[in-house]
């Protein structure tokens, strides 16, 4: 076994997930108000920040530069000429990259909707009116996109290669016990989740 995922990482996951859930079910009016939503919203906007900070200081597999594969490594992978990747194959990491981009622009368009800042003041009626037709359609994408994510787990999960349970211990099989991959620490983690907690706060207090 070896370990590919850090705790930040898997706590980002799982939180963001349920977080997604919540905002999906609150948005489309199945439960909760739109206190609520708003609330998850600056919540998932808050991890957002947290991921894409630990996405250039975190471990090796959480960052992005590890992320965006090559033409010729997509093609090769796309082709089936698989090799054994640590963290994401090219694929998986594209998805993460795009669904990182739909979530903040979901973060950022909800935001800037709410009753949280002064939008009015802030921005023309048309802007609203944009911002709020890229909320609703990027609200549909992602659940798309999610969908889509799912799936390519559970395939990879009928092929033998269990990618639910790497993100739930943090460890996978592997030949290649040997890689020495470097994990940053915890405590960094925190710190910054102190900090993107607190400039949230700051950036909606200013503009309310």
């Amino acid at each position: 076994m070896l370990k590919v995922w850090d705790i930040p990482t898997i706590i980002y996951h799982w939180v963001q997930g349920t977080l997604f859930i919540g905002l999906a079910f609150s948005g489309f009016g199945f439960f909760g108000s739109e206190v609520l939503h708003e609330r998850f919203g600056v919540i998932l906007a808050i991890l957002i920040l947290w991921r894409i900070g630990w996405g250039f200081i975190g471990s090796d597999t959480s960052q992005f530069k590890n992320f965006a594969p090559s033409i010729n490594k997509l093609r090769d992978y796309v082709k089936g000429n698989e090799k054994q990747y640590v963290g994401h194959n090219p694929l998986g990491g594209l998805m993460v990259l795009l669904m990182l981009t739909l979530l903040f622009s979901q973060a950022l368009t909800g935001i800037a909707l709410s009753e949280l800042i002064d939008s009015k003041a802030i921005f023309e009626r048309q802007t609203i009116k944009f911002l709020k037709n890229v909320h609703e359609m990027n609200a549909l994408a992602l659940i798309v996109v999610s969908c889509i994510h799912i799936l390519a787990i559970l395939l990879y999960q009928l092929n033998g290669k269990p990618l639910l349970m790497a993100m739930i211990t943090g460890y996978k099989k592997s030949k290649e016990t040997a890689i020495l991959l470097y994990f940053a620490s915890i405590r960094k983690a925190f710190a910054l989740l102190a900090i993107c907690t607190i400039a949230m706060m700051f950036i909606l207090k200013l503009m309310s």
